[in-house]
């Protein structure tokens, strides 16, 4: 048996003997340790045992941390908000913040916000994101979105990572939606996504784009949303979802199909029972009833009123008029509030209509009155845009009715039914009935009606007949200011399809003079403002800037004021008249500052100062635009392209840098993004910031699924590294542009600046292979540069042979080219270098005929010359060069080109002639031409029987010159001469010469030939 005593020794242990400092060094050794379970239990001990010691609170501190991660958060509550009340407790911060999470824990929202405000009022920062993050939660779910919206943006604006960065991102995603903000929750939905593609939270941001496109009527857009969504949480949701952007796009037939998909996918969701009865809804707007009926009857559709409704009309459509009323009785046996019992007494008054049971069927037609109630029924139908519903009553009291007294507003009633449906002929039945009637109210009122019937038909012509009758026949009736104002609306309408210019011309006269007359008849009608709005568009200048100026004061209440405001501004701007227009813009903003209008207006505007080179202003004013969640998203995506223009023309790079981020989250037009690009690229470049450039480009070219802007992005690439001299990235990245996009002109520009920049450091076999690529690639804006540096940079490596193809394709295919003169003779250049003269001579010759007086055409009679010179072509070689030294004295090469005239004087026979030609090399030139000219010299003495002159001049080159080949050809022909004048001793030490100074000269192989000749 225990005894107490023993029970208390079990219950203390021997530690709780021992000072309280020991044990509060224990309990926080537990702590540490993660040991929460005992934590608590010591804890409480020494609450119980020291409910006084300087240590309690921090006891009771590590007491209520434990319970809070223990997930203990109720009875951790109690302990934290005791040492909030405790005034300068050193974790009073901490408490605060674990308080209002317990709070919240509890959804007890207030006091969570109240602890939270606490946290943040303390001087903990480490705890102010957190509490922020905790106290949006808090607002959200008290669903006070702008308030958690403001702690979620708080959070975000932390410097630095946090992990509460994604929640308040997925947080204020939430909050638009739940505030019906659909393009800003777009907006966020798309940040969100590109920071976390992964995320487990994808699935759901993908169904809500879904539903916020469709809440913006655009269903395409929804419906791609919503089929990106194919499992998790939200997939029944997005398949719902998917449906009913389906019948948004008017495709009942595919909205039927995916409602039975989620039905047959999802048989639990809580969405089951509705999208089998919008399964049969949709297959009765297609026309497919028996289908629908097959959607009504599945048990998940369930047997509630409204889908007893539907399914008494598909079986009634199906034949089954007896199960249809079974239906219906049914239906009205659950008791259906008293518009959907209005609906199907109506709809089984029909049934029992079609079954011939005529008394039955005005009985029940008769629930909703006599025929002044079904009058009534059917105008409130209209009304409430029923519009199937409002045609049957009205039908039904013309045929039951005929001599009602509610007839004629039955046709009108018929007839306005039909023309909501679209149904345009059996409209015009209805309003032609009441035409044909005796009251002039209703009869104006048909006319007019006719007249949109024929309208909405594009029977402008029609129209504008009907709307003038009712001007002509009815000038006074309610009717006839709305007629006046139509008929110069189908007038312009009818000029606008008018095929004949001349006829259109006539037709927007007469809308004109129509809108003239209204406005004289009906100065402050109904429609005058929009009328004055419509005549200022078909005016011009000044005259329409003045009525739109009269419409603004004029009418200064009308909503058509902003329009004219804006039109005005705009037509101003365009005229340059940015002095006047600027008022205007800025009256708009002032006067109307939640107008639909006021983007566009701040638009405008931002665009008059930017061109105004007030781009400052300009950035203030679109920050304001782009601040408001007014502008449609397409006008945010232009005013964020021109805020990176504005921002860069004003100097600031990093707000031209924010800007283009932001756009280029919001466009999906890569190139825009790529304009945007590169024009931060440009601004950052300018501030010395080339990296910067660098890495956007890099993040276009990661983003981009276009590869012409792929490759435009990687060619600014490489003109950023070519500016910085980093040659080898620039190459690397015009290669990976070629790549990627081979046929992109701008590319083969590239190449051809990289090029450059080899030919720059002398590395011509590389620069060549990359002006082959800019002058190969079909639609280079820089092929005939390219073709013609390619040859230039062969030429100067010495590869002659290879350079005069590119020469020859730039001469063959760009003969307007201003370096197509120049080519022909560098063609003819490369060509007489590869000692390939005849086809040498064949551009220069072009050259010296087409291009006279070009200015490289001495170089050319030079090369020309020298060309018939090697192929011996004596003549045509004197011409040339005579014609260059006759005509350019001061070229550079004239003494070899004097050389070469020399010697085709002398192959001519004119000895005189040549003999001055060499003198005037002799003296010009000391080098190896004078040394050449010298031989000729010789030559020339020598053939003409003067051996001991000829001598002369042989021996002078051997002795004065230092030129190898030179000096051994005159000793040779000196060693001729002397063996002609009998010397043959001094003949031979000219030939031994030879073989041992120029054993290698050209003329050594002769001396040996002449020394066996002379026995030596």
């Amino acid at each position: 048996m225990i005894t107490l005593a023993s029970f208390l020794l079990w219950t203390l242990p021997a530690w709780q003997q021992a000072d309280a400092d020991e044990q509060y060094q224990f309990l926080v050794g537990l702590y540490e340790k993660g040991l929460y379970t005992q934590v608590v239990k010591e804890g409480e001990a020494f609450l119980r045992q020291f409910p006084s010691h300087a240590r309690t609170d921090l006891a009771r501190y590590r007491l209520a941390c434990a319970l809070y991660e223990l997930n203990q958060k109720a009875q951790a509550a109690p302990q934290f908000r005791t040492l909030t009340e405790k005034a300068g407790f050193e974790y009073l911060p901490e408490c605060w913040f674990r308080l209002g999470q317990c709070e919240f824990e509890a959804e007890r929202n207030d006091a969570a916000i109240a602890a939270f405000a606490k946290t943040l009022a303390s001087n903990k920062d480490y705890l102010k994101t957190p509490a922020r993050f905790f106290s949006g939660e808090a607002w959200f779910r008290k669903g006070e979105m702008e308030k958690a919206e403001s702690e979620y943006a708080e959070v975000l604006k932390v410097k630095g990572q946090n992990e509460y960065i994604r929640g308040s991102q997925y947080g204020l995603v939430w909050c638009a939606f739940r505030r019906a903000d659909y393009a800003t929750a777009l907006q966020r939905i798309g940040q969100y996504l590109q920071a976390y593609p992964r995320d487990a939270a994808a699935a759901e941001m993908n169904f809500l784009r879904g539903e916020a496109l469709l809440e913006l009527d655009r269903p395409q857009e929804a419906l791609a949303s919503y089929r990106s969504v194919s499992e998790g949480a939200f997939a029944d949701a997005a398949a719902r979802g998917a449906g009913f952007a389906l019948a948004a796009l008017g495709d009942p037939r595919a909205a039927a199909a995916q409602f039975a998909s989620v039905v047959e996918k999802f048989p639990d969701s809580r969405f089951a029972a509705e999208a089998a009865m919008q399964s049969g809804i949709q297959r009765m707007k297609a026309e497919e009833y028996a289908l629908a009926l097959q959607a009504f009857t599945l048990p998940a559709a369930g047997d509630g009123p409204e889908l007893l409704y539907w399914r008494a009309q598909a079986q009634a459509k199906t034949g089954d008029r007896e199960e249809a009323l079974a239906a219906l009785d049914e239906a009205l046996r659950k008791q259906p509030d008293d518009e959907l019992s209005g609906r199907i007494h109506t709809v089984r008054g029909d049934v029992l209509y079609d079954m011939g049971r005529l008394e039955e069927a005005a009985t029940a037609y008769a629930r909703s009155g006599s025929d002044y109630s079904i009058h009534a029924a059917a105008a409130a139908s209209l009304n409430a845009g029923r519009w199937e519903d409002a045609a049957r009553q009205a039908s039904v009291l013309l045929e039951k009715f005929p001599q009602s007294q509610y007839r004629g507003q039955a046709q009108i009633v018929l007839g306005e039914a039909m023309l909501q449906l679209k149904k345009y002929p059996e409209a015009e039945q209805g309003f032609s009935g009441a035409l044909a009637g005796t009251d002039p109210a209703l009869r104006a009122r048909a006319g007019t009606r006719l007249g949109w019937c024929r309208f909405l038909q594009d029977d402008f012509a029609g129209a504008a007949a009907r709307f003038g009758a009712v001007v002509q026949e009815f000038p006074d009736a309610a009717e006839s200011e709305e007629a006046a104002f139509m008929l110069g609306r189908a007038q312009l309408a009818a000029a606008d399809v008018e095929g004949d210019k001349v006829a259109s011309a006539e037709l927007r006269r007469a809308a004109a003079a129509s809108w003239g007359a209204y406005l004289r008849k009906h100065p402050r009608g109904q429609w005058a403002a929009e009328t004055a709005l419509r005549l200022a568009r078909l005016e011009t200048g000044d005259a329409a800037n003045a009525r739109l100026a009269a419409l603004i004061q004029t009418y200064p209440d009308s909503p058509f004021v902003p329009q004219a405001l804006l039109l005005l501004a705009e037509n101003l701007s365009t005229a340059k008249h940015y002095d006047q227009a600027e008022p205007r813009y800025r009256e708009l903003l002032q006067r109307y500052p939640d107008s639909e209008l006021v983007p566009t207006a701040q638009y405008g505007l931002a665009w008059l100062l930017h061109d105004t080179d007030r781009s400052h202003e300009a950035v203030a004013v679109l920050q304001t635009l782009l601040a408001k969640k007014k502008a449609p998203e397409p006008l945010r995506v232009r005013a964020l392209e021109l805020l990176v223009f504005a921002e860069e023309k004003s100097g600031n790079p990093d707000g031209a840098l924010e800007a283009y981020q932001r756009l280029a989250g919001a466009t999906t037009d890569e190139e825009e993004r790529l304009r945007a690009a590169q024009t931060v690229v440009a601004a950052l470049k300018r501030a010395g910031r080339p990296d910067h450039a660098d890495a956007l480009l890099a993040s276009v070219v990661g983003s981009s699924q276009n590869p012409s802007v792929k490759a435009r992005a990687l060619v600014e690439r490489t003109y950023l590294r070519l500016d910085q001299k980093d040659v080898e990235r620039a190459e690397a990245f015009a290669r990976e542009a070629q790549r990627v996009a081979p046929a992109e002109p701008a590319v083969s520009e590239a190449f051809f600046f990289v090029g450059e920049a080899r030919f720059e450091r002398n590395e011509d076999a590389q620069a060549a292979v990359l002006y082959h690529v800019a002058g190969t690639t079909e639609g280079s804006p820089v092929m005939d540069r390219a073709l013609y540096k390619e040859g230039f940079a062969l030429l100067r490596k010495g590869d002659a042979a290879a350079a005069a193809a590119p020469f020859e394709t730039l001469t063959l295919n760009f003969r307007e080219s201003e370096l197509y003169g120049e080519s022909l003779f560098l063609l003819g250049e490369a060509r007489y270098r590869a000692g390939q003269y005849e086809a040498a001579v064949e551009p220069l010759s072009r050259l010296r005929s087409e291009k006279p007086r070009h200015e490289v055409l001495p170089k050319c009679l030079f090369r020309l010359g020298l060309a018939y010179g090697q192929l011996e072509r004596w003549p045509e070689c004197r011409d040339a060069l005579s014609d260059l030294v006759r005509n350019f004295p001061q070229f550079e090469n004239l003494n070899e080109a004097e050389l070469w005239r020399g010697k085709a004087l002398a192959a001519q026979g004119d000895e005189r002639g040549a003999k001055l030609a060499f003198e005037r090399v002799i003296a010009g030139d000391k080098g190896v031409l004078g040394a050449r000219a010298r031989l000729e010299m010789g030559r020339l003495l020598f053939g003409s029987g003067q051996t001991e002159e000829a001598m002369r001049e042989f021996l002078f080159v051997s002795v004065r010159y230092a030129q190898e080949e030179e000096v051994a050809e005159g000793l040779y022909f000196a060693g001729l001469c002397l063996e002609k004048l009998g010397d043959s001793e001094q003949a031979k030490r000219q030939y031994r010469e030879i073989m041992q100074k120029y054993p290698r000269a050209a003329y050594a192989a002769s001396a040996e030939q002449r020394l066996q000749a002379l026995g030596s």
